[in-house]
């Protein structure tokens, strides 16, 4: 969790490495919406929400799961689990 934290603070602090950071990042979001793209349109992935908004909600929950890793707390993650796969699951 602490190496977490540093990182934010030094992406919030260090404007070459945040442009670093960004650039790197733009890469691998193009390849993630790529896949979700994907996904949609094989119907494994609802497609009433804007690709990009999936992906950003599945980074929410993986970032509070990992945090709360990280802070040593040792929930169940099955039932977050659940709860993602029927958040995306596609509609009906």
């Amino acid at each position: 969790m602490g190496v977490y934290l540093e990182i934010a603070r030094m992406l919030r602090t260090d404007p070459a490495l945040r442009e670093r950071w960004l650039r790197h990042n733009e890469e691998h979001d193009l390849l993630l919406l790529e896949r979700m793209r994907e996904l949609q349109a094989h119907g494994e992935v609802r497609d009433d929400v804007e690709p990009t908004v999936v992906g950003r909600f599945l980074g929410v929950v993986l970032d509070g799961i990992a945090l709360g890793a990280g802070a040593g707390v040792r929930d169940d993650v099955e039932p977050l689990i659940r709860l993602v796969e029927d958040a995306i699951a596609p509609r009906k």
